[in-house]
């Protein structure tokens, strides 16, 4: 049974999207998309991926219609508006120690 889609917006290690498929998601990545080309999909997708390709501000977020959680590859959170998904029940998860033995 799949559990909705997630977006990629920037490139991640494959392993994430593996064990995201695994769970019963589907991983999309559309390389060369602009942030119009992203808004235009958003509703569709349950989580979004991003490093820091783009934004999420408000203006995008507020075409996320189905969104539950946005995932950080890195530790920075600094291009997501956190308060306006904390306002409309949006999950924000980073990942403040993945480089740590870089």
């Amino acid at each position: 049974m799949k559990k909705g889609k997630i977006l990629f917006v920037d490139t991640a290690h494959n392993e994430l999207s593996l064990l995201l498929i695994q769970q019963g998601f589907q991983c999309d990545y559309f390389k060369g998309y602009t942030r119009a080309d992203f808004i235009k999909i958003a509703h569709e997708y349950v989580g979004i991926i991003i490093r820091s390709k783009i934004k999420l501000d408000s203006e995008f977020l507020n075409h996320c219609t189905n969104l539950k959680f946005i995932g950080r590859v890195g530790a920075g959170m600094e291009n997501i508006d956190f308060l306006y998904a904390q306002e409309h029940g949006i999950v924000c998860i980073n990942a403040p120690e993945g480089n740590r033995d870089a």
